[in-house]
């Protein structure tokens, strides 16, 4: 019997306007109607013997089938997560001995929601509203009021244009004609700058039907998603961040490939950012001017007619120029009509155009299109300024590594020049008597120095030497044995002032009473080197900003996400009431949450100290104090900390007290970084024992903290009191830390006018 009907019910109740669901004793559901198929956004195989709570927003359904209540009010839940709000009949029916519920629901009109809502509003979670087809706002409850800080008489029986600005009212309305003429649910997410806050919110906007299936009214709620938005704009663009850092690092000694890092990003916004079209101009500091690099989505029609004109190359100069960044835009909004024709025509409806720049030099601007003529992603301004900042980078290392080749290729063919020269030619010769006059000078040597014959012949040599080179020059010269010869480097004055380093090479003929003297210049070498120095230099300082940006990302990026994953358990406990069943949970997520949140807030300290003390703002308060009780103190005060982490940390001492001039709050600073390495680096499974102690003799104070940590190999000894320097420097190390600490306490107390020294065995500790 129940086959024959289950067989039958598209012909009794396919063509009704009314919602038809046939459910059994357990909720499952048997079959369902096409207009309820078609409101749920779900196909037949998608809902058929799956329980009624898969669509109900909340048990009302599930009450219905367990208590045959007729008359009830409640929402469904479609595919897509948009509330439909209805009330409903149910018959029971028995059949073959088994309890069968058809429920016959209807979509609640304007009239019947205002009376179910109007008393209690308060108790709804979210902002609704009601308009009529004509626009006309109906109903608001207050929630609304509160949201938009606007008295619900300033809104009830006023349209939209009356309410907002001119492009915001315009915009409702096409969605609310959108929602008439589909009959269909529109989504949309939004931005509002409420006081001093911008707020991101999900408004739906759902058709409310009458007994004919005509649209009668519109039924609109608003979802504030600020929270959610910002937190995932900070991973996005944490993330970002560190793979642009990442592509650095792998790029580092290899070329870069600009059109297919440009490739690789255009697939990801397209992805992510619903981007149809990227273009970008790259800037060629020796033409000093902006040149077209890649494009993808474009057409060559558009290139010719539009991003080829003075116009657009105005448009990209000025954004370039001002660095300031164009957001993704309705073309509408252009004053330029030429831009705005012509963009309209190729069938990008949303453009936006940013500057590439990186430590306030631009290297170029990429512009963005999209083909909708709804954009309706969320826009995330920082986070693309973040992305262009980053793609920024990788410009200037390829700019430097170009150069850094250069250079290298034009230090090479030097040397080899250099080689051949010194091979082929003598570049000084002169021969000087005892009196260090000289008596014939190489031709060489005269084009060089820039001197006539005649202008150095029987003059002293000393007049050519640079009075620093003096008084060695001639105690070498005097004492030069016959048959020796003695090399020595000297500087000699050229006839416009300047000086040439010469390799200065002396024999002393003494049977003929003369010097043969031969060199040659290195002055072109001394300078490569000094200029390969630099290079060196700046090769380093890039490695350790690289190293620097690679460990505070994820210092920023562990803590965070993990503050983020316990929050989220917090919220979903919260939602299913477990809280009271497990409270002692609670108390582990607050204290992982408080620990990870003063790992960064040490961070922060560090990166403030060493900061300080870099720029010379760091001031010191050095008063008399008895350091003995300084250091019980402050161990004390960590000990009861360390207790539950398995660490014994032990003070000992002879010395009942000593004076000295010490800043307190920085010896605070000092030790407790000093204990927070022995810390991180204590060894696992066995307890760990950390000692303070302090001697003293006749002259200083000594102050020990000695651990049975993992210690540290001897070839890292001489460089962990490095700025960003940690043992264990790979990307895969195995402890957090940014290698700030230890050079931090070396500079505090060397500004205290103390010193620190480390003894270490690897595998016994380290004190």
């Amino acid at each position: 019997m129940i086959k024959n009907f289950l067989l039958n019910f598209e012909a009794l109740y396919n063509d009704l306007s009314e919602i038809i669901i046939v459910v059994d004793d357990n909720g499952l559901i048997l079959n369902i109607n096409n207009t309820a198929l078609d409101m749920l956004s779900y196909n037949r195989n998608e809902i058929l013997y799956k329980n009624i709570s898969q669509i109900c927003c909340d048990k009302t359904l599930e009450n219905v089938i367990k208590c045959g209540i007729n008359n009830y009010n409640t929402n469904l839940c479609s595919k897509y997560k948009q509330l439909i709000p209805i009330n409903g009949k149910s018959n029971i029916v028995i059949m073959d001995n088994v309890c069968l519920t058809i429920l016959k629901l209807f979509t609640i009109n304007e009239e019947v929601f205002t009376n179910i809502y109007s008393n209690n509003s308060k108790s709804i979670e979210y902002s609704y509203f009601i308009k009529d087809v004509n626009g006309k706002y109906t109903f608001v409850n207050d929630i609304f009021e509160k949201y938009f800080n606007i008295n619900k008489e300033d809104v009830l029986h006023k349209f939209d244009h009356e309410l907002w600005d001119k492009n915001l009212s315009y915009k409702f309305r096409r969605e609310d004609l959108y929602v008439i003429s589909t009959k269909k649910t529109y989504v949309t997410y939004n931005t509002q700058i409420i006081g001093d806050e911008v707020v991101y919110y999900e408004t739906s906007k759902s058709p409310v039907f009458d007994e004919n299936n005509k649209v009668v009214a519109i039924l609109g709620n608003i979802r504030d998603i600020t929270e959610s938005v910002k937190l995932r704009n900070e991973l996005l663009i944490q993330n970002e961040q560190l793979s642009i850092i990442y592509k650095i690092l792998n790029n580092a000694s290899s070329k870069i490939d600009l059109k297919s890092l440009f490739s690789s990003l255009y697939r990801d916004f397209k992805t992510l950012l619903n981007v149809d079209s990227i273009c970008v101009f790259l800037y060629n500091f020796d033409l000093d001017e902006l040149e077209y690099c890649t494009s993808y989505g474009v057409t060559q029609t558009f290139m010719d007619s539009y991003v080829n004109t003075d116009l657009c190359r105005e448009f990209m100069y000025d954004v370039f120029n001002s660095k300031i960044p164009v957001p993704m835009t309705n073309i509408l909004e252009f004053n330029d009509e030429f831009k705005a024709k012509h963009t309209k025509a190729e069938g990008i409806y949303y453009c936006a155009c940013y500057p590439l720049v990186y430590n306030d030099v631009s290297f170029g601007v990429i512009n963005f299109g999209c083909n909708s003529e709804e954009y309706s992603y969320s826009w995330d301004n920082k986070f693309m300024e973040a992305v262009c900042r980053n793609i920024s980078i990788l410009l200037q290392n390829a700019i430097l590594y170009t150069r850094l080749e250069e250079n290298l290729k034009f230090e090479k063919e030097a040397n080899e020049q250099i080689n051949l020269y010194f091979n082929t030619t003598i570049d000084f010769f002169c021969i000087i008597d005892e009196n260090f006059c000289i008596k014939k000078v190489g031709k060489q040597m005269l084009e060089t120095l820039g001197y006539k014959e005649h202008e150095v012949m029987h003059s002293s040599i000393i007049n050519y030497m640079h009075k620093e080179d003096l008084h060695i020059v001639c105690n070498i010269m005097e004492d030069i044995v016959e048959e020796d010869s003695v090399e020595f480097l000297v500087k000699l004055l050229c006839k416009n002032g300047e000086y040439r380093t010469v390799d200065w090479n002396v024999k002393y003929l003494k049977d003929r009473g003369v010097y043969i003297c031969s060199g040659r210049d290195l002055t072109f070498k001394i300078e490569l080197e000094q200029k390969k120095k630099i290079v060196e230099e700046s090769m380093h300082l890039e490695k350790l900003k690289s190293e620097f940006l690679s460990s505070i990302s994820h210092e920023l990026r562990t803590p965070i996400a993990i503050i983020y994953g316990v929050i989220h358990i917090m919220e979903t406990n919260l939602a299913n009431h477990n809280t009271s069943k497990h409270p002692f949970k609670l108390n582990d997520y607050i204290r992982t949450i408080k620990k990870n949140t003063f790992r960064l807030l040490r961070l922060f300290n560090n990166i403030l100290d060493i900061t300080n003390v870099d720029a010379g703002f760091a001031n010191l308060n050095l008063k008399p104090h008895n350091i003995i009780k300084v250091i019980e103190d402050i161990s004390l005060s960590v000990k009861e900390h360390l207790i539950n982490q398995k660490i014994n940390l032990i003070f000992d001492t002879e010395i009942e007290e000593k004076y000295v001039n010490v800043d307190v709050d920085k010896m605070e600073r000092i030790m407790l970084n000093l204990i927070s390495n022995s810390v991180k680096y204590s060894k696992k499974d066995v307890t760990t024992e950390i000692l303070v102690s302090v001697y003293d003799d006749e002259e200083k104070v000594y102050i020990s903290i000695k651990d049975n940590g993992i210690g540290i190999d001897s070839i890292h000894l001489s460089s962990i009191f490095d700025r960003f320097n940690q043992a264990d420097g790979s990307m895969t190390r195995k402890t957090e830390g940014s290698g700030m600490g230890l050079y931090l306490v070396k500079t505090l107390l060397q500004m205290q006018g103390a010193d620190i020294s480390v003894n270490s065995v690897k595998g016994e500790g380290s004190e």
